[in-house]
């Protein structure tokens, strides 16, 4: 049933199934992304707090890979996702890797709700209404992020140290 979550194939399934099996004894979602680590760490000193921070990174680590991997898949077949990821990386200028966390976070929520109801996932539009997969993966490309912007909000630069042009 996990491989009707687009992004999620046998692989990525097996593994969701192998660290969490039904997934009754995570009580909601968001025990879930915790279980998996990708929940943002909470930082407080004094009068100060800063809440939203990197991921906590205290769950497994094959189980954060495959939820990773699966939403670098996902944000490309499900326009829900798309657009979520289009959302940080155009409005709120993230990087590829923290937009990337978040959708994993979100797709980590999805995989919890079918694996404890058992109903297989059905792909919807921006505005909620059913779509088939072809349909879907039509409006997820017509959300995705241009070049651009990608290569705007990477970390890092493509120029070598040593080229000083």
């Amino acid at each position: 049933v996990l491989t009707t979550i687009p992004g999620l194939g046998p692989i990525c399934a097996s593994t969701i199934r192998g660290w969490w099996g039904d997934a009754t004894h995570l009580r909601t979602a968001k025990a879930a992304t915790a279980h998996a680590g990708l929940n943002p760490s909470m930082w407080s000193s004094g009068l100060s707090e800063a809440p939203s921070r990197r991921i906590t990174k205290q769950g497994p680590a094959e189980l954060r890979l495959a939820l990773y991997q699966a939403a670098n898949v996902a944000r490309r077949r499900d326009p829900q996702l798309a657009a979520h990821y289009r959302r940080l990386m155009v409005e709120r200028g993230h990087n590829h890797i923290s937009a990337n966390t978040a959708i994993a976070r979100k797709l980590a929520c999805r995989a919890w709700a079918i694996a404890t109801t058992g109903r297989p996932y059905q792909p919807r539009d921006l505005d909620g209404n059913p779509l088939n997969l072809t349909d879907a993966a039509d409006l997820a490309a017509e959300l995705s992020v241009t070049d651009d912007v990608r290569a705007r909000t990477r970390g890092h630069t493509r120029q070598g140290r040593l080229n000083p042009t």
